[in-house]
């Protein structure tokens, strides 16, 4: 038989079901089980879509906020996000903001959506001094290419005939 092991255990969320974290503890209580003198560490992982911030928030010690802003359709929301004051860093998880699962389904065409909560969002982490700002982009409703996020930067775009853009499509 061969001895104990080190395991080292990172899932991303079962949408839907479990967090990531939820899935890293299922998966070593069940090895547990099968192997209790392993050594496991868990790392719970994300694809930068829905759980992106409680990952990333839990690994640099980031405690969490919340601000007014717009979702996907610009309707009001509060969108939570994550500050360590210490380094000024903050993360931001699109999909609290602008996601998919954030809209009734089957209610919006995809060309009414846009990612102006977004840059709303941006705005107001600059505005309390973050340093370093990251943002995980998955789940998203928008496929806008960031048209409403720049707009909401204070970007602007003009057609050929020097008219502005307003909507991106």
């Amino acid at each position: 038989m061969v001895g104990a092991m080190k395991v080292l255990i990172i899932p991303d969320k079962f949408k839907g079901t479990l967090t990531a974290a939820q899935a890293a503890s299922a998966i070593a209580a069940g090895w547990r089980r099968s192997r209790p003198d392993d050594k496991l560490d868990l790392l719970p992982m994300s694809d930068g879509g829905d759980g992106f911030g409680e990952v990333m928030s839990q690994l640099i010690g980031a405690g969490s906020q919340t601000t007014r802003t717009v979702d996907a359709a610009h309707k009001q929301c509060s969108a939570v996000w994550w500050w360590r004051a210490k380094t000024r860093s903050a993360i931001i998880e699109s999909a609290r903001v602008i996601g998919l699962a954030q809209l009734p389904a089957g209610k919006y065409h995809p060309f009414e959506l846009d990612t102006q909560g977004l840059g709303n969002l941006l705005k107001a982490v600059a505005k309390k001094g973050a340093r370093s700002c990251l943002v995980g982009v998955g789940g998203s409703a928008t496929n806008d290419g960031g048209f409403g996020m720049a707009r909401a930067l204070g970007w602007q775009f003009f057609n050929k005939h020097d008219e502005t853009i307003e909507r991106w499509t």
